[in-house]
């Protein structure tokens, strides 16, 4: 039996500047980490044939898109948790 076990981390440091003044408005991490089955995970990535499927290229493409995702969920996170939508709606 053959088993892929996926671990994947992402972390972005993000900064908001004045380009006036240069002076750092905000200043947040957006992070992101998975260890094991993309099908847990992301149970939606089941019902494309190609990514599930056996092979290199269906796994690789399955990280592909699960690091697409992941990278969504930390910057949602940034925006919503992290305070970088209200420092947006204050500067309007």
């Amino acid at each position: 039996m053959f088993f892929y076990a996926h671990k994947v981390a992402i972390e972005i440091d993000l900064a908001l500047t004045d380009n006036t003044t240069q002076n750092e408005i905000w200043k947040g991490t957006a992070s992101n980490y998975f260890g094991g089955s993309l099908f847990e995970r992301y149970p939606q990535l089941k019902e494309d044939p190609t990514i599930d499927c056996f092979g290199y290229d269906c796994h690789a493409k399955g990280v592909h898109v699960a690091m697409n995702i992941m990278l969504l969920e930390a910057l949602a996170e940034v925006w919503d948790k992290g305070g970088l939508k209200a420092v947006i709606e204050n500067l309007q």
